[in-house]
């Protein structure tokens, strides 16, 4: 786009006049992308969704999973006897190559607290005939199993008998301790599915409107969630309590969406997919735990928003796992990073749009088409309706063939938008000219952008 400057006769002031946008091969693409029926250009917009999903699935799921193996498993071995404790941990590292991180200590009060919050999978008290292992299944299930394994073998191999103390054991209804992961995965996709419908299809609200939505959302979803899962006997942990958790979840999530889909418009989808169920999935040690995963999975269990919420379940359900105050506060670096996104990135989009409008910017592909198709299905309608009234029969509407090649007239008011931008200071003075009817779509096309509000 460039910029002409000359001087008019009558009042010697400047006059702005834009040259036309250079076609390139991207407006050439879209010339014949546009003759395509409307409902076919719609769906072929929608296909980058799947093609995402599919690739995200196999390095985000199939990866992580395909082939789990232990690394670095936290376990102590605790004796009175320093001697003792150096020996059975020397022999423990040596075997396990590196699937055990082998500690010692002689304080077995701290070291089953230890165990209850998940800092250790395990705590090792060995003895001249007998031996205890300390687990806590709630905590994860297949760590307390292998962790069980490891540890009969090595009794077995110093001709003891081992006593197996599980400090907080999962309960018959949930005995492979997965339930509260689907509860976290229950809650976190409705939290992300309201506020990428709210972006993708609500682009112009207000952050009241917004955030009443959200809000409401929030406090619905989860009882549903709660309500369910308590009815069935899936969950037993304080209703309230559950309810509470789900709902601060949801917003979270809600609220980072939100803000992001001020930046990505309808793309937001790919990226809360990405956020808050691929990586959440694997990272959150819900299906497996961290030292199961391969190294990226590990990495980032500390960070994902699914760790908070299944910690907090646990806890409320178990009483393991570490302080709630921990979750809660990564939740709050979640919620803080979403508000900062949503109150910068309104003001950014609010511009984007009065500028596209100001310079006439032809419409995202996305608006083009949805135009489009509204603009057949109202010919339709009409010429049914019309059908009817001349006494056509039963007034059959036309084909689906039919109607995709109704031609597309679309006509909306900009006058609005340009208005508003003048009064905010925002449209030079020799900006200021009358909006006229354009076939061409220069006000439609400009409104197309402001009420799309997405990107291509």
């Amino acid at each position: 786009m460039t910029t002409t400057i000359t001087k008019t006769p009558a009042t010697g002031h400047a006059e702005h006049r834009h040259a036309e946008h250079k076609r390139g091969a991207y407006d050439r693409f879209r010339d014949q992308y546009e003759k395509l029926p409307p409902g076919v250009q719609l769906i072929g917009l929608q296909l980058w969704l799947p093609v995402f999903f599919v690739i995200a699935f196999c390095f985000c799921y199939v990866l992580a999973f395909h082939a789990p193996s232990p690394h670095n498993i936290p376990v102590q071995i605790v004796s009175s006897n320093s001697q003792t404790n150096d020996a059975v941990a020397s022999g423990l590292t040596k075997s396990a190559g590196g699937e055990l991180l082998v500690s010692t200590s002689t304080d077995l009060a701290t070291a089953k607290t230890q165990v209850m919050n998940g800092t250790y999978a395990g705590v090792y008290v060995p003895g001249a005939t007998s031996s205890t292992l300390y687990i806590a299944s709630g905590n994860q299930y297949q760590l307390a199993t292998l962790t069980k394994t490891v540890f009969t073998a090595v009794a077995t191999a110093s001709k003891t008998t081992l006593t197996v103390d599980d400090l907080a054991p999962l309960p018959a209804h949930d005995s492979f301790g997965t339930t509260l992961f689907y509860v976290t995965l229950a809650t976190t996709i409705g939290g992300y599915m309201v506020a990428m419908f709210i972006g993708m299809m609500g682009a112009a609200l207000r952050h009241r409107t917004r955030f009443a939505i959200l809000g409401g959302a929030a406090i619905v979803l989860p009882f549903i969630v709660t309500l369910i899962t308590h009815l069935i006997g899936a969950v037993t942990a304080n209703f309230f309590v559950t309810w509470g958790i789900a709902s601060a979840t949801a917003i979270t999530i809600g609220v980072v969406v939100n803000g992001l889909s001020y930046f990505l418009g309808r793309f937001v989808t790919g990226a809360a997919l990405l956020i808050f169920v691929f990586m959440t999935v694997p990272a959150s040690g819900g299906a497996y735990p961290p030292e199961f995963l391969p190294g990226f999975f590990r990495w980032v269990h500390p960070f994902v928003s699914g760790t908070a919420t299944i910690n907090l379940f646990r806890h409320a359900a178990y009483g393991v796992g570490p302080s709630p105050l921990l979750g809660y506060l990564l939740l709050a670096c979640y919620a803080a990073v979403g508000l900062i996104l949503t109150f910068v990135g309104r003001p950014l989009w609010v511009r984007r749009q009065r500028k596209a409008a100001i310079h006439h910017k032809r419409p995202t592909m996305m608006a083009a088409a949805q135009m489009a198709a509204m603009s057949a299905g109202r010919k339709a309608a009409e010429e049914a309706a019309n059908s009817v009234a001349a006494g056509g029969g039963s007034g059959a509407s036309p084909s689906d063939g039919e109607l995709d090649h109704y031609a597309p007239e679309v006509h909306v008011e900009t006058e609005s938008i340009r208005v508003q931008a003048q009064n905010d200071g925002q449209l030079n003075r020799d900006h200021r000219v009358p909006v006229t009817s354009d076939a061409t779509g220069g006000p439609a096309a400009a409104a197309g952008v402001v009420a799309g509000g997405g990107h291509d």
